[in-house]
């Protein structure tokens, strides 16, 4: 539907998607069982009513909105149900927007781009579908599960980053992650439809706002890389608790039986024990020995040396230092640590391995390491640090970048190039013995090499379009330069 109508009444069963912008003379109403898909486009107009049992699609970066001028709806008069369907499948980052009834039937998270983030706090009272994007929460605006709700579909994809509370007496899997990782926490029921607890994910050191040097005499080590914060915020309910793991952001888990609950109880961690495991080394579940009284923090730990869990990088840094770039990091601890690999990259894309370093294995200080690029990109180089665990797994740091722009005599033109390339800035025919010309690429392939003695025209027509450098040994001397080819 596009153009302008008089009145527009969508009946059950019926879903009337949008293709251009509408307006309406009168109003529009969507009845229960109906649905309309607004997309990107705008609905105009007198009023326009959602009744109970309805859904609505809305892809607008602003969301539902109480004013008449932004969002999908933009009528003088809105009416929106607390017992409809919300989904926000926006292709750009949205907000929920301050339109939004408090509470909803059923939310949908169908979003292409950056996520959906919460204006106020939303109570879902039927279920929370997470397909697609990340749906950020905060301490102020929470996303609260009604006693009889569920949640479908979380994974690395789509899941909760931030707080979210549970109401009820039923098992809940708690949908939640942080960057790029789905880690769900489990609670067994709880006594009363009235019991809330709430549960936040980090996938950061909890050390050393929680030591982890402070702990049971039974815990050998606990993890560096992640933590749970789970708190009972209404009632008395005792739970298990049950925490996940995967390889992708868990640095390590090789012995499932020496897998632990850990609890910070506010001065330690506590051994809250392992009374199940499920899963693999690859993924899986613990479920703590005993219900959990006390409520607080909760990592992954270990009872022996096995499942490496942490290393712990307090830093890592590439700077440049003249023509070169001193690139350096600390860890404060390392378990079962086997070496690093430190990359490089011109495009923050495409990595290739600058050098490895043999790790210290198991350590409780802070150590240092550092090696030098000698010889940076022209331009902007991109590193990342690479750990690699004696069991196979390995975690990558942030990216930095470092940029070097040094004067060269060699001209390479023209830039973009097609199918023909020219250099010219130094005089190769005026020294007895030949000059070497490389071409690579971002990842230092040898793409072309051949001697030369005289000034060059190059045939790059069978390269793939992409970014190169042209690298010259001129009587000893090295000479760069970056081209892009089309």
């Amino acid at each position: 539907a596009a153009g302008n109508y008089r009145r527009i009444i969508i009946n059950p069963g019926t879903t009337l998607t949008l293709t251009g912008n509408v307006t309406v003379s009168d109003s529009v109403y969507v009845a229960s069982g109906a649905t309309l898909d607004c997309g990107v486009y705008k609905l105009s107009g007198k009023s326009f009513f959602l009744d109970a049992g309805a859904g609505l699609k809305i892809g607008d970066p602003n969301g539902i909105t109480v004013s008449s001028s932004l969002g999908n709806i933009q009528t003088n008069c809105r009416s929106y149900s607390s017992s409809a369907s919300y989904e926000y499948e926006g292709n750009a980052a949205q907000v929920t927007g301050d339109g939004l009834p408090l509470s909803v039937y059923n939310l949908t998270i169908t979003n292409t781009s950056s996520g959906v983030t919460l204006t106020d706090s939303i109570l879902v009272t039927h279920q929370l579908k997470l397909n697609s994007g990340v749906f950020y929460s905060s301490s102020t605006n929470k996303v609260l599960m009604a006693s009889a709700s569920t949640t479908t579909g979380a994974s690395n994809a789509s899941y909760v980053d931030g707080p979210i509370k549970k109401y009820g007496s039923a098992v809940f899997v708690f949908p939640i992650g942080n960057n790029s990782y789905y880690a769900p926490i489990t609670i067994t029921s709880p006594s009363l439809a009235t019991d809330n607890f709430t549960a936040q994910y980090f996938d950061t050191d909890p050390n050393p706002l929680y030591d982890v040097t402070l702990k049971d005499p039974s815990i050998d080590h606990l993890s560096r890389c992640e933590y749970w914060i789970l708190n009972r915020t209404g009632g008395s309910a005792n739970v298990y608790v049950i925490l996940s793991w995967d390889s992708l952001r868990s640095c390590g888990v090789d012995a499932l039986s020496e897998l632990t609950v850990g609890r910070w109880d506010g001065t330690m961690w506590k051994d809250e024990g392992n009374s199940l495991t499920l899963g693999t080394t690859v993924s899986g579940k613990v479920k703590s020995l005993n219900p959990i009284t006390s409520f607080s923090p909760f990592t992954l730990a270990s009872t022996s040396t096995n499942n490496p869990l942490p290393i712990s990088l307090l830093s890592f840094d590439a700077v440049s230092e003249g023509s070169i770039v001193n690139l350096n990091w600390t860890t404060i601890s390392e378990t079962n640590n086997d070496f690093f690999t430190l990359e490089r990259s011109a495009d923050a894309q495409n990595f290739n391995t600058l050098k490895t370093i043999k790790g210290a294995g198991n350590s409780n200080q802070h150590l240092y390491y550092s090696i030098l690029d000698s010889f940076p990109f022209e331009g902007t180089s991109y590193y990342r640090l690479k750990q690699t665990d004696f069991n196979g797994a390995s975690k990558y740091s942030e990216i930095k970048s470092v940029t070097y722009n040094k004067t060269s005599p060699i001209n390479v033109f023209p830039n973009p190039a097609d199918n023909n390339l020219f250099i010219s800035g130094i005089n190769l025919e005026n020294h007895s013995t030949s000059s070497v010309i490389k071409i690579t690429n971002v990842l230092g392939d040898i793409l072309f090499s051949k001697n030369i003695n005289s000034q060059l025209e190059l045939n790059i027509s069978e390269l793939p379009s992409g970014i190169y450098f042209i690298e010259i040994d001129h009587s000893g001397e090295i000479f760069r330069a970056k081209f892009v080819k089309k």
